[in-house]
């Protein structure tokens, strides 16, 4: 309840409601930067982030892909952590955009590696 004392007509008092918005900051991401084609690589994770003043962590989703996408497979394109499995030789771009899905303006931040595989 807010009250403002100095309003000419009289005390007035209301209800406001606050809606966070979430910082992420920069991802940070964690993972090989060689592969051997046709075989799945070890885990990549978001390590830490970088510029983040209030992240909320149960808040986050995240979206995994490559460029060029042509057979780059995740093991979980939606989690926290994944693993890629590039089929051929190829140096694809592993892009993950971590969002916050509750805070208003909605929030979202990237950062991608590049992935040698041979």
């Amino acid at each position: 309840v807010i009250t403002d004392s100095s309003a000419t007509d009289s005390p007035q008092e209301d209800t406001l409601t606050v809606v966070p918005h979430f910082v992420i900051g920069t991802p940070v991401l964690a993972g090989p930067t060689t592969s051997t084609a046709g075989q799945a690589s070890t885990a990549y994770s978001i390590a830490s982030y970088t510029g983040v003043s209030n992240p909320a962590p149960n808040d986050l989703t995240y979206q995994w892909s490559a460029s060029p996408s042509t057979g780059v497979s995740f093991s979980a394109a939606t989690a926290a952590t994944t693993t890629v499995t590039v089929a051929s030789a190829g140096t694809p771009k592993i892009k993950c955009v971590v969002s916050s899905a509750k805070s208003t303006p909605g929030s979202s931040t990237s950062n991608a590696i590049t992935l040698t595989a041979s």
